[in-house]
């Protein structure tokens, strides 16, 4: 033995944590021109504040819709949040922004420069004035556009979630009528990780960013429609063709109940706030809510990064049975248990559970079966009050 005599202690990791996940890190297309700082359309930059973005030669004079969705971002979601910006020509359509088969400019080519960090996503447009809405499918709501871009959408949402790279995306209801609503019901669809907005700001313009901003500045459980969290930064709330929500209040069911996110104000109380988190799936789909997808996307990466550390190990079994050992599988479990626990505490309810049947063949197929389960949380979207009078006089 070499050296003096001494007591060495080697600190360890044993809590089975996992890296913190990228929850808020958002993701934003809009149509716009180029700037003295921007000088090339489809180029992807990174921004932590508004100022960042003013840097870059972008004013609301030359882009307003591009200005007003990034300010609008990050007044809902604080300096120092993290924006990956893509700004696009308007005459991009938003079918060809959102096709997986396209090989230039695209949601991909922001999903990628960002090396899939993005979890929320937006994508907005004001069409060049020669652009005129078609109508063709029969259903009204959103134009042919807006409604093809849907489907490639999920298409793409999708084949990142394979690949563990999970994100939710906020689609801009073009082509939106509030005069012609259209029988279009997008809870038909089958596109669980689209949203579709139809909530501008006064000028007609639809405000993509503030809704992105919301969800980032929440947790992922988070309703954005929660009257608790306040109003959000909205003077004047309306349609995309301009209308004003309020002008059309008896409508409001109606368009929620299709699906559609708009902005709407409650009696008594000031200012504008969202409406509700519906995605384009039927009510019977588990992730009909873009929050509960959220939440499914966080356990997904914190079980993958926990479970890609056991890929190709060893597995010790029982001599007599072939089983998977005891202590194998106690470990697996509790790792995972404490990693959802660690980093999910307060976004579900009660503690998720790990399970993993010990009577696998695994000698066979080197392929262990784990299941993961939650419990999430629920939301007071309907409040029923019986009030009445009642006389307090008893008789004997």
């Amino acid at each position: 033995m070499s050296g003096l005599p001494g007591v060495n202690i080697t600190i360890k990791n044993g809590l089975g944590r996992v890296n913190p996940t990228d929850d808020a890190c958002a993701g934003m297309i809009v149509s716009g021109t180029v700037t003295t700082g921007y000088t090339t359309l489809g180029t992807v930059v990174q921004l932590f504040s508004l100022q960042a973005f003013i840097d870059l030669g972008f004013t609301e004079a030359n882009n307003a819709l591009a200005y007003n969705d990034v300010k609008n971002f990050y007044d809902e979601a604080g300096e120092g949040a993290e924006l990956w910006l893509m700004v696009v020509s308007d005459a991009t359509l938003l079918a060809t922004l959102c096709d997986n088969a396209t090989t230039g400019t695209s949601v991909k080519t922001l999903l990628n420069a960002a090396n899939g960090r993005i979890r929320i996503l937006s994508i907005n447009r004001k069409p060049p004035v020669a652009y005129t809405s078609v109508y063709t499918t029969g259903l009204g709501g959103v134009d042919d556009d807006c409604y093809g871009a849907i489907a490639k959408l999920q298409v793409v949402a999708d084949n990142f979630a394979a690949a563990f790279k999970p994100f939710r995306a906020i689609l801009v209801g073009q082509g939106f009528r509030s005069t012609t609503i259209g029988t279009l019901d997008l809870k038909t669809l089958v596109a669980n990780r689209v949203a579709v907005l139809i909530g501008g700001i006064n000028t007609g313009i639809v405000s993509c960013g503030l809704l992105l901003g919301r969800f980032a500045s929440i947790p992922v459980q988070r309703n954005p429609g929660r009257v608790k969290d306040g109003m959000i930064m909205l003077t004047g709330a309306t349609f995309p063709d301009g209308t004003a929500v309020n002008s059309i209040e008896a409508s409001w069911n109606s368009i929620h109940d299709k699906g559609y996110i708009f902005f709407r104000n409650y009696y008594g109380k000031a200012g504008f706030f969202v409406t509700d988190d519906p995605t384009c799936a039927a009510n019977s789909n588990d992730y009909c809510s873009f929050a509960r997808g959220r939440v499914i996307d966080k356990a997904l990466v914190i079980a993958y990064a926990t479970m890609v550390e056991e890929l190709n190990d060893d597995i010790e079994v029982e001599q007599t049975t072939g089983y998977i050992s005891a202590a194998v599988i106690g470990s697996w479990q509790s790792n995972v248990e404490n990693a959802l626990m660690q980093n999910m505490t307060g976004e579900v309810s009660g503690s998720p559970v790990c399970f993993i049947e010990p009577k696998q063949n695994f000698l066979s197929s080197d392929t262990i079966a784990v299941g993961i389960s939650i419990v999430p949380k629920g939301y007071a979207k309907k409040i029923n009050i019986t009030l009445g009078m009642t006389n307090p006089f008893k008789t004997a």
